[in-house]
């Protein structure tokens, strides 16, 4: 079960279960201001991210900013937003004879110290992002229209006009495994390339790049655990099948993304459970 969408079943778990949606502190994300909400509204746009557009400055937008006329389309189209904020990244939108020369190419980066590996082989470092294609060309000549993550120039993510989320208005998130990266100082770059016969639009908003000494996504199961234990992923934790907190044990379980309980988990009466994530 996920714990987020099922409180009503806690009490079958222990009256002593404790519950922390919130914590300051679950893994360290290496992106400074993932959101863009820093804008500025006067390109470059953002202090945090070295940003460039053929055509409108910076890629990094508000809807609705007198500075930024390029933000708001014509006609109006509601999918073009923030997805969280009012801060947010727009590649393409351009059209060939229309608010610019094609061909459009945009890019926001931003160099990133990934820390090294602690020693133990466990470490993990994650890219997590959203993105949606509200609008995709239909023009053959717009094929190569896409949006490109690279890491230390290699390209780590592509989406683009034959992607089948095209049309979608929206977000989706996108993870991304960087391990190769850990120990390294790299630059991660969001670029966009554009033909411009017709209009292509992709959005990406709320990137964060988590780097942890333990692993991303950890499994607790067929396990009894006891005392004072604290279990951490760096991205998510499942615990289950048949995994019991002990009577007098004190245990924390904690994710940035997400905690979930799975089949055959319970907590002893005297054991408690603390869960933590900053999951929204």
């Amino acid at each position: 079960m996920n714990l987020r969408s099922s409180f009503a079943l806690l009490p079958l778990l222990c009256l002593c279960l404790c519950l922390c949606l919130a914590s300051p502190s679950l893994g360290d994300d290496l992106i400074v201001d993932g959101g863009f909400e820093a804008g500025t509204g006067d390109p470059p746009n953002n202090p945090n991210w070295t940003e460039s557009s053929t055509n409108f400055g910076s890629p990094i937008c508000e809807r609705g900013n007198p500075e930024l006329a390029t933000c708001d389309p014509e006609p109006d189209i509601p999918a073009i937003a923030a997805r969280s904020g009012t801060w947010f990244t727009w590649f393409g939108g351009l059209k060939a004879g229309q608010n610019g020369t094609s061909p459009e190419i945009g890019s926001v980066g931003q160099s990133v110290a990934i820390p090294p590996d602690g020693g133990g082989g466990t470490s993990s470092a994650t890219l997590r992002f959203f993105v949606k294609n509200p609008v995709c060309s239909d023009d053959p000549d717009d094929a190569l229209d896409a949006l490109e993550v690279k890491v230390a120039g290699v390209v780590e993510y592509s989406t683009g006009v034959g992607d089948p989320s095209c049309g979608n208005p929206n977000y989706r998130e996108e993870i991304v495994d960087l391990a190769p990266y850990i120990g390294q100082t790299v630059t991660l770059a969001f670029e966009g390339g554009f033909n411009g016969d017709k209009v292509t639009n992709i959005l990406v908003d709320d990137v964060a790049l988590y780097s942890c000494q333990y692993p991303a996504n950890v499994v607790v199961a067929n396990e009894t655990i006891t005392g004072t234990d604290t279990r951490r992923g760096c991205l998510t934790l499942t615990a289950g099948p048949a995994v019991v907190i002990a009577d007098q044990a004190v245990v924390v379980f904690e994710a940035p993304l997400s905690v979930t309980l799975g089949d055959g988990f319970s907590v002893e009466s005297g054991g408690q459970l603390t869960i933590r994530t900053a999951s929204e």
